[in-house]
């Protein structure tokens, strides 16, 4: 985490050069990612469902009219998971999910 508060810090200090700027949000992916699984997942409550959800690139301000998924599209999987019974379900607790499917944490990484 020290590192991750560093980070940030230098962030918040305008101290990023272009190159840094460029992996601030694969960065930011990265640390959630790394939180809920290693850190979230071990210390939630009986009961507490956690887990992760990949949208896509989706046509909004920050993925642009030429984004190849609708916000729609990119709603569909948080729609699916909040219509979901209000109880754990083991097959997603602490897993990554996109396209209403649980999928690997790595293939999903974006190219930069």
């Amino acid at each position: 985490m020290e590192i991750a508060n560093s980070f940030c810090e230098e962030i918040k200090q305008g101290k990023e050069d272009l190159l840094l700027n460029r992996a601030c949000y694969p960065s930011s992916k990265a640390l959630i990612n790394a939180c809920t699984r290693w850190i979230l997942v071990p210390s939630v409550k009986q009961g507490q469902q956690v887990y992760v959800v990949c949208p896509g690139n989706c046509q909004t301000n920050m993925g642009g009219a030429k984004a190849p998924r609708t916000p729609g599209k990119s709603a569909e999987t948080p729609i699916y998971l909040t219509n979901l019974p209000f109880e754990v379900n083991d097959e997603i607790q602490g897993k990554f999910l996109r396209d209403k499917q649980v999928t690997n944490w790595v293939d999903k990484i974006p190219p930069y």
